[in-house]
């Protein structure tokens, strides 16, 4: 007889007031996480399928980066039918994500720095987890280098 595998994820819940407009650094004091532990996910569709990025909510994505590292020719964000190929999921939550096997997950490195995280999901929910949870969860793979400072400098 098999024995499933079960994986248990710690996560905390927090619900913002409804028609929350918060700030990143407002979120992350209510919260009770740095700034850079906040985080984003972009999902790109591309020619090897799905892939998602999970990045720093107060960084943006070095696409030229990302592309370089995945070695890819090109990646595009889904339209609506291509979102409609993964079903009904909260695009916010990278757990939700991560459960389609046909997308890779990917995790800059700047966030390894971080011990617990947060994102946003539907409903004005924040959801804050240990960092070890959230790359186990979700299976991603490292990338380096791939988030810039929001302002040009």
């Amino acid at each position: 007889m098999k024995n499933p595998l079960e994986l248990t994820v710690n996560l905390e819940v927090f619900q913002l007031p409804s028609g929350n407009t918060a700030t990143t650094t407002e979120v992350t004091k209510q919260v009770g996480v740095a700034e850079d532990a906040l985080l984003e996910v972009t999902v790109f569709r591309c020619n090897g399928g799905f892939i998602s990025v999970i990045s720093p909510a107060n960084r943006r994505l070095n696409l030229r980066a990302v592309m370089h590292e995945l070695e890819n020719s090109w990646v595009t964000y889904p339209n609506d039918e291509e979102w409609g190929e993964l079903g009904a999921i909260d695009r916010n939550n990278p757990f939700g994500i991560a459960s389609d096997p046909r997308v890779t997950t990917f995790v800059d490195a700047l966030v390894l720095k971080q011990k617990e995280v947060a994102f946003r999901a539907m409903g004005n929910r924040v959801i804050k987890v240990a960092m070890n949870g959230l790359v186990i969860g979700t299976r991603a793979k490292l990338l380096g280098g791939i988030s810039l400072p929001k302002r040009f400098e």
